[in-house]
């Protein structure tokens, strides 16, 4: 077997992979030695832990004791819908502890370098395919999300790649089941998958494509908002409803959006058109944090994304 051929035909993925590997080894060891030296919480590592021991152990639906006073189930259904949890039960049945989550949190996010290689095959060769992978996982942004105790939106990144990789493809299957699967994740990405069916509306006609304007053309989009708007929103608050029917007020999402004047994310749209100052004073509010913000995110990248700005449609929530 000529062993020297294989490994020049696939030197991007085997770069990628040990790259992945590196990461999940690094990262593991690191957010452990962290818990081992007493630097983690109980917001939000011990939810997940007790969560996760719980549920594994005495049949409850993710049950912890830290938030009775904001939930008296017990449940962490009733404060987020996170259904996806569920993938991870078998592995914590297997290895019970704080780190198995974080050594899980580390493999889900080193498995979101997977869809970036996809999606840069799409233009570049293997080499540099498999090069350009590897370095996003050097983008800190990233391990300041591995390094933050364990949280359920860990999934994302790798969601979200191949629901972009998916919309490049135009695998409307690919595209759906992506989407539902970032919904699992949590209630709120309902805006982020909201935000990325406009994205499909206006894809064709922002790059001229053929089809700009046709029914065809805008079904994948019509369909995402009907599946999130009704049947995952209307799932959410029914199962938060469930564990925690009457939920504190400071623990609704309404204090979040009063320099805008609304009291929930849906009535931001048409409040700002109809009060276009309300946007001056957001973004002016507290804009140094912002500026920091914006350059961190955009910055390892030296802003090569403002290139294409129409993916950055998707992050506008």
């Amino acid at each position: 077997m000529d062993f020297s051929g294989i490994r020049r035909k696939h030197q991007g993925a085997l770069l990628m992979a040990v790259s992945m590997l590196t990461y999940v080894v690094v990262l593991s060891a690191y957010t452990i030695s962290k818990h081992n030296s007493f630097s983690t919480y109980a917001w939000d590592l011990g939810i997940f832990k007790q969560g996760f021991c719980t549920t594994v152990n005495l049949d409850s639906v993710f049950y912890y004791t830290c938030e009775l006073h904001l939930v008296p189930s017990g449940s962490f259904f009733g404060i987020h819908f996170s259904p996806i949890l569920y993938t991870l039960v078998p592995f914590y049945y297997l290895f019970q502890g704080a780190e198995s989550l974080l050594v899980a949190q580390s493999i889900l996010i080193a498995l979101s370098a997977i869809p970036v290689y996809m999606i840069a095959r799409t233009w570049f060769d293997e080499g540099y395919s498999g090069l350009l992978a590897s370095l996003y996982l050097l983008n800190p942004p990233l391990h300041g999300v591995n390094c933050y105790d364990f949280h359920v939106q860990a999934f994302l990144p790798l969601i979200l790649g191949y629901l972009l990789y998916f919309t490049m493809k135009k695998n409307w299957g690919g595209i759906l089941i992506s989407a539902n699967l970032a919904m699992a994740v949590q209630e709120q990405v309902l805006y982020i998958v909201l935000a990325f069916a406009g994205y499909l509306l206006v894809k064709p006609l922002i790059e001229g494509e053929k089809e700009a304007g046709t029914l065809r053309s805008m079904l994948p989009g019509i369909a995402m908002v009907l599946i999130s708007v009704v049947a995952w929103r209307l799932l959410s608050v029914t199962v938060i409803s469930y564990f925690n029917p009457v939920i504190p007020d400071h623990l609704l999402a309404g204090q979040h959006f009063a320099v805008l004047g609304v009291d929930a994310p849906l009535k931001i749209p048409l409040h700002v058109l109809r009060n276009p100052g309300a946007v001056i004073r957001a973004l002016t509010y507290e804009w140094y944090n912002k500026v920091v913000y914006i350059l961190g995110l955009f910055a390892p990248v030296i802003f090569l994304v403002l290139q294409s700005p129409q993916y950055l449609i998707p992050t506008l929530p």
